[in-house]
């Protein structure tokens, strides 16, 4: 009897341990141009898992942890699988994976391919835009699959270089970004960075180099990847490591150099670029 309860003590001590891991297989998918099928090389693939805080009012969702990787030549990607402890059990149930891409002068869309029930309970897999596929599956998770759920899809950004960093600022890093999924955030900060450097040749306007000094601090709390129950810090950039300040452009922003540009739209316009200060 002592044994056994002995036994349950130490059970009931390892549950949360265990209980709260939260984990994902590898992940292998490929990125592509959403017009013309080719496979778009150098592009930073995001997969973000997103969890959700149980409330008697009303739920509360937050990202959980993070994964990146950089496609190869023909467009493929690969992430590896992934353990780590969750704060709460019930703050992942229903936890989902969302995939987004990103290149200089793309921006994520929509797959080509969905699925959708029937009432008589098959799936049939349907194109966008009018383009049939029409493949019927007995059960939802092969309707899935047929759809290649773990590719993702870029197509050219046709805005004006000013749409472009705003979509920079708001899409990438605010729409792509997992604050306080610890030691993971860092994983996004290859993201940020290049999204970073991509906004560093289109900032011209005083607003605009305010804006991207808060994307340089947002890429390097993301390089922290401090815990978000950590007190704030007013200068990130002094934490982090010397090449990671090269990376970022320096302690401040100094737009002294111009550079002309061509853009999706096909407009050329001369511009700004933010530069570290001279020694």
């Amino acid at each position: 009897m002592k044994f056994t309860c002995t036994v349950l003590l130490i059970g009931l001590i390892l549950l949360p341990l265990t209980g709260n891991a939260f984990s994902s297989g590898p992940i292998d998918g490929q990125v592509l141009e959403y017009d013309t099928g080719r496979p778009v090389a150098s592009a930073t693939v995001v997969a973000r898992w997103i969890g959700t805080w149980p409330s008697i009012a009303h739920s509360q969702q937050f990202c959980a942890h993070a994964e990146s990787a950089i496609s190869d030549s023909n467009g493929i990607y690969h992430m590896n699988s992934w353990i780590q402890l969750a704060p709460l059990i019930p703050s992942l149930l229903g936890a989902g994976r969302t995939l987004d891409a990103y290149k200089a002068g793309y921006e994520t869309t929509d797959a080509p391919l969905a699925f959708v029930g029937r009432p008589d309970g098959t799936w049939i897999v349907y194109g966008r835009g009018g383009a049939g596929d029409g493949r019927v599956f007995r059960d939802m998770e092969s309707a899935r699959q047929a759809t290649h759920p773990e590719n993702v899809y870029l197509r050219a950004f046709a805005g004006t270089p000013d749409e472009r960093f705003e979509f920079l600022r708001y899409r990438v890093f605010g729409g792509m970004s997992c604050s306080g999924a610890g030691a993971s955030e860092r994983n996004l900060y290859p993201l940020v960075k290049a999204a970073f450097q991509e906004a560093t040749v289109l900032a011209k306007s005083e607003k605009q180099i305010e804006s991207l000094r808060i994307m340089r601090d947002s890429a390097a709390y993301t390089w922290l990847a401090r815990p978000s129950d950590t007190p704030g810090i007013t200068d990130p950039m002094a934490l982090v490591p010397e090449d990671i300040r090269r990376d970022l452009g320096g302690a401040e922003l100094d737009p002294v150099v111009r550079r002309v540009i061509r853009y999706g739209s096909g407009q050329t316009t001369t511009i700004a670029v933010p530069q570290p200060p001279r020694k």
